[in-house]
């Protein structure tokens, strides 16, 4: 099982964590956290079964989000 951890870089805030990754998707559009205007990007952290397997910042977020979904299809 793997979760998915999304964060803004500038705070590190926590937008988003949840093991669909389709809801990581629908987050990423959300102004509140990743806005152009304050040069703020996305940070994506993977874990399966606790353990931190992979961790994507900037645009490469959005191509591994993909990858996922087309290997859920």
């Amino acid at each position: 099982m793997k979760i998915y951890l999304l964060r803004e870089y500038n705070t590190q805030r926590t937008a988003c964590i949840s093991e669909d990754i389709q809801l990581i998707r629908k987050t990423m559009c959300d102004r509140k956290f990743f806005n152009p205007e304050y040069n703020d990007y996305p940070l994506l952290s993977i874990y399966e079964n606790g353990v931190e397997i992979e961790s994507i910042e900037g645009g490469e977020v959005l191509k591994r989000i993909a990858k996922e979904i087309n290997r859920l299809c």
